[in-house]
Parts: structure tokens; sequence; C-alpha cells
């Protein structure tokens, strides 16, 4: 909300505290004196005084430095995660494995990012023992605002809780993704099938068949193939020496402990020589998590765009939300899970005084600690003034 004229703002002294001055050509030129640098009086019209103007009510005070602090004097510090759409408290471990998303029923809709609602497409019925909520399935997602709803792109759910894990094993269309051990099994048989019809002979070789745009595996499958690539290439090209220190990256390994025993131990205090580390050679197919560039997959874009226009196509931040890289049309679109938020304490950026903490309950708006610069430095207004009376 802008403040009525006339208005006072602030000045911090942070924003050239950390800059020096330009370094003089001449030796014998005088430097300023701190006396001098104090005295200086603020001059508004400097391009760096845009960047050390405050409200009063926007400035922090530190009860050590006796000083005011700004946001660019402040270090934040993250004191819990929560889901503004649930209210549920997620702890720091689960954000370090599972990401900064909810991972309950909670989603955005990818078309005007809307909270999304679980609906059922049956009417509801009487509740039972067994179902108490009394709503009957199959469940889908809808939008409220725009009205888009998981049935557009062909999925539904069987339950009404637990949206995360059905929507994971749910392709677009309704599709069953299969599980870890299914594609590993899967591509184990391909591999063995390409392995079978490769050709001895080199004269006989064809280029190889582009592939249908439909055809080409998932990103979630891609990824999968190329992270089993790397893992088989590190396997083959590990050296046999089980004391190499190419051979177990993980630190707590023994391999790991001995050699750090090793440096220090004058046993072993000549240099040894260590052994190269043989090459890896790059993925080059599908199993292998590589899809090349295929005119195939351009052609078919053209004609979706001749035939649905550029309304069927999804705009830059639509498309930054989908975790698909590969989206481009709105069938490719997936409900976007609801980003996470936090409660954050700030503390001097000198002494590390706590300046602002608010209160750990995620439904609660009060601080424990907060220090207002207002409550420590006097207000300055500018009034208008009045006419004499005749």
């Amino acid at each position: 909300m802008a403040q009525p004229f006339p208005y006072t703002y602030y000045s911090c002294d942070c924003y050239d505290s950390t800059v020096g001055g330009p370094l003089s050509k001449r030796v014998s030129q005088a430097s300023p004196t701190e006396e001098e640098e104090d005295e200086r009086t603020f001059d508004p019209r400097n391009p760096r005084a845009n960047y050390s103007l405050y409200p009063l009510d926007h400035l922090l005070y530190c009860e050590d430095c006796r000083q005011i602090r700004c946001p660019r004097c402040v270090v934040e510090e993250t004191l819990n995660w929560f889901c503004p759409s649930c209210l549920f408290e997620v702890p720091s471990s689960m954000i370090k494995s599972e990401g900064n998303r909810c991972t309950r029923n909670c989603y955005n809709c990818p078309l005007c990012t809307s909270s999304m609602t679980v609906s059922s497409l049956e009417p509801p019925k009487a509740p039972t023992a067994e179902d108490a909520g009394g709503l009957a399935g199959p469940f889908f997602l809808s939008c409220p605002y725009c009205h888009w709803t998981t049935l557009d792109i062909g999925i539904e759910f069987e339950k009404h809780t637990g949206i995360t894990q059905q929507l994971a094993r749910i392709k677009n269309g309704g599709k069953v993704v299969p599980t870890l051990k299914e594609r590993e099994r899967e591509r184990d048989k391909k591999r063995d099938a390409e392995a079978r019809d490769e050709s001895p002979t080199k004269g006989d070789e064809s280029p190889p068949e582009e592939m249908e745009p439909s055809e080409i595996p998932p990103h979630e499958e891609l990824f999968s193939n190329l992270s089993a690539f790397y893992k088989s290439q590190l396997t083959l090209t590990m050296p046999s020496n089980p004391f190499s220190p190419h051979h177990d990256i993980n630190f707590a390994s023994p391999s790991s402990f001995s050699r750090i025993m090793n440096l220090y131990s004058s046993a072993s205090s000549k240099k040894q020589k260590r052994d190269k580390p043989t090459q890896m050679r790059e993925a080059c197919s599908i199993l292998e998590g590589l899809v090349p560039h295929q005119p195939s997959r351009d052609l078919a874009a053209i004609e979706t765009l001749k035939t649905h226009g550029w309304a069927h196509t999804l705009s830059p931040g639509q498309k930054s939300h989908q975790f698909s890289p590969t989206a481009r049309f709105q069938p490719d679109i997936r409900p976007v899970p609801t980003l996470l938020r936090t409660k954050r304490g700030k503390r001097c950026r000198t002494c590390r005084h706590i300046l602002s903490k608010p209160d750990s309950k995620i439904t609660s708006t009060r601080y424990k600690i907060k220090l207002l610069a207002q409550n420590h430095i006097p207000r300055l207004s500018l009034r208008a003034l009045s006419a004499p009376l005749p």
C-alpha cells in the first residue's frame, strides 16, 4: 500500500559499508579518515541510495549492535515446512528425500494454478460401517475456477485418499505405469532381443528405424534407463584393486577408511602409482536413456497445431510447472503438487542475535520475538505549514 505524501524513509548504512572506494592511482593521495566518513551527508539522489531507503515499519532493531537492520542486514533461517492447503507440517528429513512438494492430496490446477478438490463420479450414498464417508468411486480431481478435471486427460482414482501414490502409477490416458522391477525385467528382455537380432556382418547393416512419437517411453522410464546404464558402466570400469582410490566412492566404506589411515601412516608415506580410471562410453540407445532427435515428432507436433490451433498449446508459465520437459500440449499436462511454505526467523548478520522468530504452530500468526525499529527509533513525519490566521 502506497504511503500518503509526504512520507519519510529511513536510511540504512549497509549499502556502502561492504563496498570500498576505488583504489587511487597516486600513493601520495590522502585517504579519507573515519571522522570524515561519519560526517559525510547522505545523498538521496545517489543511485545506490535506492537500496538503503525503507519505511520504518520494514526495519528491525538489533539490541546488541544498537543499529537498525534492513532486509539486507539480516540472515534468514528456516524453522519448519508446511503445506498451505492442508496445514500439515513436514519434517526437514522428508524434504531432503521427497522434495519440497506436498505428498498428500493437495494439488494445483496446471492451467490456472488454483487449488483442486477431490470429487466423485457417482452420487453420494448412505454411509455404512465400511465406508463412513459415504463416497462412492471412482474419483477425480477438479478445479473449481476453470473447471478443468483429470478426466480430460483420462485419469481416475479408486480412492479419495492417497492421491499422490495413485497418480504416480497412472499415465495420461489411464495406462498403468510399470513398477521398477517390471521396467528392469522389460529392459533386460529388450536388450537380449537386440543382442540376438544383431547381424555379425557389417555389410548388411541398415540405418535404425525411427520410432513413432507414441512409442517413445515417458520421462520416468528414460531416467530409469539412464540410471541403470550409469550403474552398469561404474560396475564395468571399477578396478579390481579394493584399495584403489577409484574403487569405492562411499566415505563410510572400509576401503575409504583404510585409505585415510594410510595417508597419515609412516609406512606408506611413499607415493604410490595410481591407476587411471577407464573411460566410460556414452549412452547410444533408448534402452540406455538416450532419445535422439526424430523428425517424425516435429511433424506430429505441426499436425497437432494445424488441427487444434495455438489455444491447444501450453504457455511458458504452464510449461515451467510441469515435471516432464517434453510437455507441449494440454493432453500432456498433469496436476501439480502444492509447493510447501516455510516459517523463517531472522538474525543479525553481524552478531547473530535473534531479531524475529515466529510461533512454531502452523495456524498461529504470532511472533515469539520481534524487535521492531519503531519501538526504538523516533518516528519522523512531515506536515504542511498551516497558514497564519488573519
